[in-house]
């Protein structure tokens, strides 16, 4: 299975050196005719310090920053920011995740204090925290990374990763394993199913790791891929 994984790896970044050379070729002959609608903070953006975007179901386009989270719906930007007076704002100002929409149509996301859960019909806030395997409460350093199946929370915190049941909170978990990786994102099978979590991008350590996952849990862990380059994004193809 891994080998499998590495030989598609390996197909994906000799695709984009290829991509990258035609596109150059291209390029010098005729100039692309590109258009760019600009928002930042003279639109209203809270900061101009972004690495999320989402759009969602319906329309909206959540952009993540350092200082508040963002939603714009094509002609203004709306920003949240925590409120000690109102429980159902955010908790802290720093957007350390992707967005994740389920079938209700809310949207989970993490600051580095909590699990978010936007709740659209309230256009607010819930949020929560999980135990560890000796019922301590966790409450900072998260990274939501992926939302499975609409009900399990797959989160980073430190060094270790969880996948939180959204029905049971009270649990006591403990890491599916553990990274010294900064990010983490998934690789799905042709049934939408999970099937790779890839950990990646550290200030110590270079190129990338893997896992494969089923129901929840860690089946074969791949040795680490792609020498001594500085990974920062990755996009997983099944094909």
């Amino acid at each position: 299975m891994l080998d499998l994984l590495n030989n598609k790896l390996k197909r994906f970044i000799l695709f984009c050196s290829f991509f990258a050379f035609c596109a150059t070729e291209v390029f010098q002959q005729q100039p692309p005719a590109l258009w760019f609608h600009h928002l930042g903070t003279e639109q209203g953006l809270s900061n101009p310090v972004n690495f999320y975007v989402f759009h969602d179901s319906e329309g909206f386009v959540w952009i993540s920053s350092t200082a508040g989270l963002n939603r714009y719906d094509g002609d203004k930007v709306k920003q949240y920011h925590p409120n000690p007076e109102d429980s159902t704002s955010l908790i802290g100002d720093n957007i350390q995740s992707n967005f994740f929409e389920d079938r209700k149509k809310n949207i989970w996301f993490s600051t580095g204090q909590a699990i978010h859960c936007y709740q659209r019909d309230h256009d607010n806030f819930e949020h929560y925290y999980f135990r560890d395997s000796l019922g301590n409460y966790i409450r900072d350093d998260f990274h939501v990374f992926y939302l499975e199946k609409d009900r399990y929370i797959w989160v980073k915190v430190n060094t270790d990763v969880y996948r939180i049941d959204t029905h049971n909170w009270d649990k006591k978990y403990r890491p599916v394993f553990k990274t010294n990786f900064i990010r983490s994102s998934v690789g799905l099978d042709k049934a939408g199913n999970l099937q790779y979590i890839f950990s990646y991008y550290s200030w110590k350590d270079d190129g990338l790791e893997y896992y494969a996952i089923d129901n929840g849990e860690v089946i074969e862990k791949g040795k680490k891929f792609g020498g001594e380059a500085l990974v920062y994004d990755l996009f997983y193809e099944n094909e």
